[in-house]
Order: structure tokens, then C-alpha cells, then sequence
């Protein structure tokens, strides 16, 4: 069995921002999924539970988009995202599974078909919303499908409603692998990144302390003092040190060390070579 890719504090923080992008979009699906699911089963569902369902959808939905706004603001740790995301996701899908489970007990099970579909939606867009948390979409998965299969138990057992058992657990079992696999590039791609921006930030780093000696240096022919910008005259060795990261060591070079062995002063030593 396979390990998931160690996490470093810049992963985890990558993947959490991405559970926190904005999906308007999705959102807006969710309750227009919703209006439609209403209308659709207003002349087989009484009404006044249809209405409390379709308003508990809207409560998640609006109230995960309240959650998110509100953690972009207060800036929590990623731990507290993550535990906060999976309520809010368990929550929006029980809204969901038990609405069906609900559905496949009274319904005809054309119906219930149906409700089987738009699930599968449901999960089709987990899979790209939570593909940063497996425990979240893992959440998703149970907390849609398991209320519906106890809904479908309940209206009793036959061919059609073991089949479409079945048809759950393995479309479940497909999406949990996609999701896996999904998941391990999404680590990947991160992990790529996060590197090429550790490693040019240390570039530059580095960078700045380098001192690179170039161009045209002015050098007095006699002395050997080297001439700055602002015509201030240094010794080489202060010089090359201040503006480079050499460092000097010293010693004595075969000529000098003749003139020393001669006992001749240090300022004798070239004019008498």
C-alpha cells in the first residue's frame, strides 16, 4: 500500500487556499439544482417538506459562502479550515442524502433513479471542489449515499433497487480511486511548485549578498591603491574585501620571501629585485 506524498508547511498551506477558492458558480448550481428538484416533485411530495428541504439547501450553501468569506478575514490555522470545511461539507450532503433517502421511501422508484443522477452530480463536483482533502470528499460521499441506500432498504428489496445498490457502491468505489489519484498530482503539482519558489527565493537571496567585481578598475601605477566613485583611494585588499566576498590570506610569494631571507625592509624588497 501505497504512502500519500509527506506535507511540508507550504503545501499544506497551498492546499488549503485552494479549498478556499471562490466557486460562485457552484454555488448558485446547488440552489438552482435545488429549485428545480421542487418543482419537479411538488405533485408527489407534499409541498410544505419540499419547501423546508429547498430552504436547508439554500441555508448550507449560503451558509459555507458566510464560512468561507469569514475565514479569509480571521486567517485560521489549516487545521481549523480543513475541520470547519468537513462540517460544512457533512452538513450540505446530509441536506442532500436524506432528502433522497426520504424520496426512495415514498416515491415511485423512477424517481428515486433520478435522485440517484443528480447525486452522482453532486459527488462529479466534489471531486474537483475537494480534491485538496480527501477526509472532506470522503465525507461527501458518505454522507450523500448512505442515506439514500437505508431510503431505498426501506422501500423494500427487488431487482431493481438491489441493482441500484450496486450502481452506488461501485460508482462510490470508481470516484474514491479518481479522487486518490487526483489528489496525489494535485500534492505533485504543488510539491513542484512550492520548490521552484523556495529555490528562486533562495536565489535571490543569495544574490543579494554577492559582490561582483566589474568593469574597468582605476589603479594607482606606484602604490596600487584602487580609486572608488567617489575618488577615494583604498587599499587593495580593503578594497577587493568590500566589494566582493574574497577574503585574504597571507604569505609570501618566492621572490619576497628571497628579499626576506636577505633580512632586506619590506619597502626595499621590489626596488631591490
Amino acid at each position: 500500500m501505497t504512502q500519500e506524498p509527506a506535507r511540508d508547511a507550504e503545501l499544506d498551506q497551498a492546499l488549503t487556499l485552494r479549498l478556499l477558492q471562490a466557486s460562485p458558480i457552484a454555488e448558485l448550481a446547488l440552489v438552482a439544482l435545488a429549485a428545480v428538484s421542487v418543482g419537479f416533485l411538488f405533485h408527489v411530495v407534499p409541498l410544505t417538506s419540499l419547501v423546508v428541504w429547498g430552504l436547508a439547501v439554500t441555508a448550507a450553501a449560503l451558509g459555507r459562502t458566510w464560512w468561507r468569506r469569514r475565514v479569509l478575514r480571521t486567517n485560521p490555522s489549516a487545521q481549523q479550515i480543513r475541520h470547519g470545511l468537513r462540517l460544512w461539507v457533512a452538513a450540505s450532503a446530509l441536506i442532500w442524502g436524506c432528502g433522497a433517502g426520504l424520496l426512495a421511501v415514498h416515491v415511485p422508484f423512477q424517481l428515486v433513479a433520478l435522485s440517484i443522477v443528480v447525486l452522482a452530480g453532486l459527488v462529479a463536483g466534489g471531486l474537483v471542489t475537494l480534491m485538496p482533502d480527501r477526509p472532506a470528499f470522503k465525507i461527501l460521499l458518505g454522507s450523500l449515499f448512505v442515506p439514500l441506500v437505508l431510503g431505498i432498504l426501506a422501500g423494500g428489496i427487488d431487482r431493481e433497487r438491489v441493482a441500484a445498490m450496486t450502481l452506488i457502491a461501485v460508482f462510490a468505489g470508481f470516484e474514491l480511486v479518481v479522487h486518490q489519484r487526483a489528489y496525489r498530482d494535485l500534492v505533485e503539482h504543488e510539491s513542484t511548485k512550492a520548490l521552484a519558489v523556495r529555490q528562486h527565493r533562495e536565489l535571490e537571496e543569495s544574490l543579494t549578498r554577492v559582490k561582483l567585481l566589474s568593469g574597468l578598475l582605476p589603479i594607482c601605477a606606484g602604490c596600487k591603491k584602487i580609486r572608488d566613485a567617489a575618488d577615494v583611494w583604498h587599499e587593495v585588499e580593503v578594497y577587493v574585501r568590500e566589494h566582493s566576498e574574497a577574503e585574504f590570506t597571507h604569505g609570501l610569494c618566492p621572490s619576497c620571501a628571497r628579499q626576506f631571507e636577505r633580512g632586506l625592509p619590506l619597502k626595499e624588497w621590489q626596488t631591490r629585485e
